[in-house]
């Protein structure tokens, strides 16, 4: 066997196993992918769910406990907007993840065209234009909610500390 093939065979080898590394690498991509938009949905329903049933369990609460005499009115009121707020904040993160998710299913098409076009200028033409252009209003609806939900939560405790006798 000369020197040539020998090279050529172990560098046939080398780029196998590189490939097979790429797939291996994508596998564990995708799967902690799917992990983490899993994560995500679930704990935006869980939001959702505490930022609706904080909002009535308040409301029931302070109708049913505390009556008329209602000591710092604006707590109470402050706790329901902000609770309000997480809620509207979530539907809106809602809407976003699925623009996003839709654009990310557009830039991954986009990908794979210019694989198909290495060398074309229609492919050089699509690789510039790959952000995200809903990650960052997702982000942000998505913080606003959890300080909205903190910070309702918060100010109706102190609410009805003042006003449990």
């Amino acid at each position: 066997m000369s020197d040539d093939n020998k090279n050529t065979k172990d560098e046939e080898i080398k780029e196998r196993i590189r490939d097979e590394d790429f797939k291996a690498l994508c596998k564990q991509r995708e799967s902690l992918d799917k992990a983490r938009i899993q994560m995500s949905n679930v704990f935006d329903k869980y939001l959702l769910t505490f930022s609706t049933g904080g909002l009535f369990l308040s409301v029931s609460f302070t109708n049913t406990i505390i009556g008329n005499e209602i000591n710092q009115k604006n707590l109470l009121s402050i706790g329901w907007i902000f609770l309000i707020v997480s809620i509207i904040s979530v539907l809106f993160s809602f809407n976003f993840s699925e623009y996003a998710h839709e654009r990310h299913i557009q830039i991954v098409d986009a990908l794979i065209k210019t694989k198909r076009k290495k060398n074309s200028e229609e492919g050089v033409n699509i690789i510039v234009n790959m952000e995200n252009c809903w990650k960052k209003p997702l982000f942000i609806f998505r913080w606003l909610a959890i300080f909205a939900f903190i910070s309702g939560i918060i100010i109706l405790s102190r609410f009805y500390f003042l006003n449990i006798k």
